[in-house]
């Protein structure tokens, strides 16, 4: 009869540190998701045009249960804009970076908690994924709006890169 009593707490004993195990597992990895601001149009520091700020409200939609803790963004009004859209979608903080030192960017992404957002440029956010993994990161061209940089964190650091779509078409 006592055989019958501590088998199920056992199992229980198991399960409870199997559970604990996973869960510390999963806190030693997060993402970074890279992005490009949103469609914009012509000018010297342009607003988004209003297919992009769709877009930047759906990838906040896209983005949703995927543990963003704060969306980082150059300040510009098309990366603000797109930053800020996003944020409200996932009701996180934005702050701002400086697009001149990504190393310093790098680093406060690789010492922060949780999964983040950086809003960049099409020259800045493969340039920035590049330096987080140490090799080089595809290009991304003019007219990439859609592609979505996801840097892997583990215990390590930065350990590999996984380009999305953001599934999303302008009208």
């Amino acid at each position: 009869m006592k055989r019958l009593v501590l088998i199920p707490l056992l199992l229980a004993a198991l399960t409870g540190v199997l559970w604990l195990g996973w869960q510390t597992g999963q806190a030693e990895h997060r993402m970074l998701y890279l992005v490009r601001h949103a469609e914009k149009a012509s000018g010297e520091d342009p607003d988004l045009l209003p297919c992009g700020r769709e877009r930047a409200q759906q990838l906040g939609r896209w983005l949703t249960g995927r543990g963003i803790q704060a969306v980082y963004s150059s300040d510009t009004r098309r990366t603000r804009q797109t930053a800020l859209l996003v944020a409200d979608t996932l009701e996180v903080p934005v702050h701002y970076y400086d697009p001149r030192n990504l190393e310093a960017l790098a680093e406060t992404l690789l010492s922060a908690q949780g999964s983040l957002m950086v809003v960049g440029h099409s020259n800045t956010t493969p340039a920035l994924a590049s330096l987080l993994l140490a090799q080089e990161a595809p290009a991304m061209g003019e007219g990439d709006y859609d592609r979505v940089y996801g840097v892997h964190l583990g215990q390590r650091g930065a350990d590999k890169l996984i380009l999305e779509r953001q599934p999303f078409h302008c009208p």
